[in-house]
């Protein structure tokens, strides 16, 4: 079953709506609307591995890794890695669970997670060096 029908079994079931009204649209308006919806813009987008099953120690870690940026709060969203698709972004840094691969983009950082950090917690000034990147962009 579609979506839509899922949602108009929904609102008939649970809600109790028995009728639904929607304006008649042409194909144009259609096309239209879909080419003008646009993404969600961060400045800086944070996406993590695997973010769901982040134990309490490793959200710590990846909060205060967050802070030590001193990026305004409001200019930062935090997503797994599969919600990346959604959003625009002037600065990305990824956290990987798996070995760390140069990324092709100067607005984009492939770093090791926290969850890798706190099993190997040597890797934390290679990541404190990368953040100056960050730093840096943010500053300017």
């Amino acid at each position: 079953m579609s979506e839509k029908n899922d949602y108009f079994d929904y609102v008939s079931s649970v809600l109790g709506v028995k009728s639904v009204y929607i304006e008649p649209v042409s194909p144009q308006e259609a096309h239209n609307a879909g080419a003008t919806a646009s993404k969600e813009v961060i400045p800086l987008l944070v996406s993590v591995e695997n973010l769901a099953q982040y134990s309490a120690d490793e959200r710590d870690l990846l909060e205060k890794m967050i802070s030590a940026l001193k990026i305004d709060l409001n200019k930062i969203k935090v997503c797994d890695v599969s919600q990346v698709a959604n959003f625009e972004f002037a600065y990305l840094i990824q956290f990987s669970e798996a070995p760390v691969a140069a990324s092709n983009s100067e607005n984009v950082l492939i770093t090791h997670s926290p969850r890798v950090l706190l099993k190997n917690p040597a890797l934390k000034k290679q990541v404190w060096n990368e953040f100056q990147t960050v730093i840096k962009f943010f500053s300017n």
